[in-house]
This record gives C-alpha cells, sequence and structure tokens, in this order.
C-alpha cells in the first residue's frame, strides 16, 4: 500500500485535516451554506461526497482552483499538482530566472512551485535534471514531500488552536491517510 497511487481527494483531506482539525464540522456547516445559495462549488463534487468539506475549504483559500470548474477528486495526483498545492497550502514559491529543469517551460503553471522544490529540496527527485511533472505520486513519496514543506515553514503547519510539535504534525497527517 504505501507504493500505491494518491488522489487528489485523499491529499487535500489529509491536508486539511492536519491544519483545521477540530473545526471541520464548522466547514461543512459554511459549505453546505455556500452551496444552497451558489450551488456547487466544483462541478465533479456533490456536497454529501466525504471529502467535499476538505475541498471546499481549499477552494474557498484559493489554494484549490480545479479545471474547468472540476476538482477532479478521483484523479490520482502528479508532482505538478503535488508540489503546486503544497506550494500554494505552505506559501512556497520561486521564481527562477535560469530554466531549473530541462522538462519546465517558463511558460508552465507550476514552474514557480517546480523551482522551489528543487531549489528547497521538497520532493525526493531521483533525477535532478528532469522534473517529469505528469508522473504519478506515490504515498511514500507523498509523505516525505509534506514531511520536507513542514519543515520548510513549521510557521503554516496547523490553524487548530493547539499547538503541536512537527512530529505530532506528521503523525496526524499519517494517521489521517491511514484511514483512506
Amino acid at each position: 500500500m504505501p507504493y500505491n497511487k494518491i488522489t487528489r481527494a485523499e491529499i487535500i483531506t489529509m491536508l486539511v485535516r492536519n491544519r483545521y482539525w477540530d473545526n471541520v464540522t464548522l466547514f461543512e456547516n459554511e459549505m453546505k451554506s455556500y452551496v444552497s445559495k451558489n450551488g456547487k462549488f466544483f462541478k465533479d463534487v456533490k456536497w454529501n461526497e466525504w471529502f467535499a468539506p476538505y475541498l471546499y475549504i481549499w477552494f474557498k483559500n484559493n489554494i484549490l482552483a480545479g479545471t474547468n470548474n472540476k476538482a477532479l477528486p478521483y484523479d490520482y495526483i502528479n508532482k505538478a499538482e503535488l508540489v503546486t498545492l503544497l506550494g500554494r497550502a505552505y506559501k512556497i514559491s520561486s521564481n527562477d530566472i535560469f530554466m531549473s529543469w530541462n522538462d519546465v517551460t517558463k511558460d508552465d503553471r507550476f514552474k514557480s512551485y517546480a523551482d522551489a522544490s528543487k531549489k528547497l529540496n521538497l520532493y525526493p527527485f531521483a533525477n535532478l535534471d528532469y522534473f517529469k511533472p505528469y508522473d504519478l505520486v506515490n504515498r511514500v513519496d507523498t509523505f516525505e514531500t509534506i514531511y520536507r514543506y513542514m519543515n520548510t515553514n513549521p510557521n503554516i503547519i496547523s490553524f487548530s488552536p493547539v499547538s503541536n510539535t512537527q512530529d505530532q504534525q506528521l503523525e496526524k497527517i499519517m494517521n489521517s491517510l491511514i484511514k483512506f
């Protein structure tokens, strides 16, 4: 199971549970209110799906933009999507003048996040010349990447009222993934 791929809904749920652990009911109620006033926030997310409140939180905070008004929650996540979501969540990006990767162009929407992942060693890359943005990510690499992002910007780890160490935060993330 550690080398299984991970879906967009799973990674977002993990990260939201880590950040807002005890406040999910509040966001669920806020999401229901939004849906009753505005309709769906993504075409492919029903308000009663298990991951809906988590995706709503990131939609509301402009971390998850979606594609053509879709979140694609059941799709497996690739490297470009993972570093973009984590870069937005942890507020980490880098606009290097020189090309960091042989397979990332200056026009790629994820370039600043890919540059930061290389510059700050935020992803366990096997080859530092090629990013391979559309390769799918497994659970092991996802955990390691989250851990690296947490250590880069510890002030954004959690907004819960309970103060936890980084190890406790990582344990919460791992526990939330184990539930899948």
